[in-house]
């Protein structure tokens, strides 16, 4: 994997963000396989269409979000997710989704 070479990275964490893998890795298996998801601190959720960046509330663009928790999961990324979308009724609107995907 790209930063396991580099010995500065083996102490800092990237901040994942999935909206950005859906519109330059075509859903983003393939980038999480060549990073690593020990090298990812942080997962950041948020919708879009693939085309442009947009910060909607998950199920409102067509990122495939039980694949990639599912593949996030299977490579054993065990760090923070944060929300980048919408407001807190938002939020709260998709939690019970969230919770299940987990």
């Amino acid at each position: 994997r790209y930063l396991d070479r580099i010995s500065i990275y083996q102490k800092i964490h990237a901040r994942l963000l999935i909206s950005h893998l859906k519109m330059a890795y075509a859903g983003g298996v393939g980038f999480l396989d060549a990073f690593g998801a020990d090298n990812i601190g942080q997962v950041r959720i948020n919708d879009n269409h693939g085309d442009y960046e947009v910060h909607l509330v998950p199920g409102e663009g067509n990122i495939d979000f039980v694949g990639m928790f599912g593949a996030l999961d299977a490579r054993g990324y065990e760090g923070w997710f944060s929300l980048g979308f919408g407001n807190d009724a938002d939020k709260v609107r998709v939690k019970e989704w969230f919770e299940k995907l987990l």
